[in-house]
């Protein structure tokens, strides 16, 4: 029997009065409600309202703005949810003021209207929750329920961290990762298996090509996008699909998910700008690691599902092209229709999971990530001063942070343009070296393209027998 059916059944026992308040609350962690909101409401326009409300605890009657009601409630029964949801039924009415002591506190609401029902996000110093309102005629609720599913799962899908573990062990969103990242001890993909997601996605870390580089046995191309590394882990859990994120830090995030169609483990770019996830590569099908080469990968992945997000995400993979499809004009037509890609990724067809492969990547323009040291002082994986800081560079820097730089047009300094809060170090010391080298050699696509083309930098294997 499902939640909805339940609350059907609650409300026809009761026999909901005329004028009567049916809504849904959902308990939130103050300092994670920010971040459910922004996920839940995204682009929908939003009511911002800040109240007064006088209570006291030995009393039904309360003042909200300076008008005094009373709220009786008729209905107050725990809904059978993935995550601690009540349905509450009441009726408010004037009220005069009793001879009590009365507290004060300051309550903020967001608001968004969706059919006949509203989502408001509330927060104050004595509580915080999420609660789904019915705004319509009472008689008309039963017994369709004027379409709650479509506005009570989302609301449970952005909420799904509070099903798998504890909300004080939570922590809010980075300027990356616009998710709640989960408790930790908790999560379903314990961190044994996070510690191999990373080593599977450092195995497929490209590097940056240069004028030496060998040419590839396989090579398939495919844009770049500006985003963050991910792997995306779909489990069946207690009763209802989960996808959770994985970073390169190996911490665990909660990615909201509506429906799936089978576990499997994804490789993904995030781009928070378009809230897309690119699929490049799958892992694991159904609790079975793929040990196919990437070629068989590509084509196992073509015929997933994949599973279906809320929050305004998308999830989509990614076009994967033949060596040929590589010219200025190609990768002219990719950047104008989409302008998050910044460069392309040169993939290896024959490479395997867990074996040490060759990628690279092609940028126009060339970035590496710093340590702030002490007095501003931008240093690499070493903790040894890589290049010094272009003058009046504008940026707010402090000590440990991470940021992603760009070099001078001689490579004699840095500009610090975005600070990174998905990666735990800086660039290793060999892979500055490599990048600054890069740079220098400012090859073009046409380039990219001729080193590719050499057969006679691959190493080939003969199949004859001798």
């Amino acid at each position: 029997m499902s939640l909805y059916d339940i609350a059907r059944d609650e409300l026809q026992r009761c026999g909901v009065p005329a004028g009567a308040e049916v809504e849904f609350r959902i308990p939130i962690s103050a300092r994670l409600l920010d971040t459910v909101r922004r996920l839940y409401g995204c682009s929908q326009p939003c009511q911002y309202h800040v109240s007064e409300v006088r209570y006291n605890d030995a009393s039904d009657i309360r003042c909200v703005d300076g008008s005094w009601q009373r709220k009786r409630s008729i209905i107050h029964t725990r809904m059978p949810c993935a995550v601690r949801c009540n349905l509450v039924v009441s009726v408010e009415s004037p009220a005069m003021p009793l001879n009590h002591a009365y507290a004060r506190f300051r309550r903020e609401r967001w608001s968004y209207v969706v059919g006949d029902w509203r989502v408001e996000f509330t927060r104050s110093t004595r509580s915080s929750n999420v609660e789904i309102e019915y705004t319509g005629d009472t008689a008309a609720l039963l017994p369709g329920m004027c379409g709650l599913s479509a506005v009570l799962d989302p609301v449970v899908s952005c909420m799904a961290f509070a099903a798998l573990g504890s909300m004080r062990d939570c922590l809010p969103c980075t300027v990356d990762m616009p998710f709640v990242r989960m408790d930790m001890g908790a999560c379903p993909i314990d961190r044994a298996r996070r510690a191999e997601l990373v080593k599977l996605m450092q195995c497929n870390q490209p590097v940056s090509m240069r004028a030496g580089c060998l040419a590839l046995p396989h090579p398939l191309v495919s844009a770049k996008y500006d985003g963050v590394r991910v792997a995306i882990c779909t489990t069946y859990c207690r009763g209802r699909w989960y996808t959770i994120g994985v970073c390169r830090r190996g911490s665990p995030w909660s990615i909201p998910c509506l429906s799936a169609s089978a576990e499997m483990i994804l490789d993904c770019e995030y781009v928070h700008a378009t809230r897309t996830f690119v699929v490049f590569d799958v892992f694991s099908v159904r609790g079975r690691m793929l040990t196919e080469e990437y070629r068989h990968r590509l084509r196992v992945l073509a015929g997933l599902q994949l599973p279906v997000l809320a929050g305004e995400l998308n999830m989509r993979p990614k076009t994967v092209y033949p060596l040929c499809a590589l010219t200025l004009e190609w990768y002219t037509g990719l950047c104008d229709a989409e302008p998050h890609i910044d460069g392309i990724i040169v993939h290896n067809g024959g490479s395997v999971l867990g074996a040490p492969s060759t990628m690279y990547k092609w940028k126009p323009v060339h970035t590496v990530d710093l340590y702030v040291g002490p007095d501003g002082t931008m240093m690499d994986g070493k903790y040894t001063e890589f290049r010094p800081l272009e003058p009046d560079h504008g940026m707010k820097l402090t000590t440990g942070d991470i940021w992603e730089c760009v070099f001078a047009q001689d490579g004699a300094s840095v500009r610090p343009v975005r600070r990174r809060v998905d990666k735990p170090r800086a660039n290793a010391r060999h892979v500055c070296r490599e990048i600054l080298k890069a740079h220098c050699d400012n090859l073009s696509v046409s380039d990219a393209r001729c080193i590719l083309n050499v057969p006679s930098n691959v190493i080939r294997q003969s199949k004859r027998k001798r």
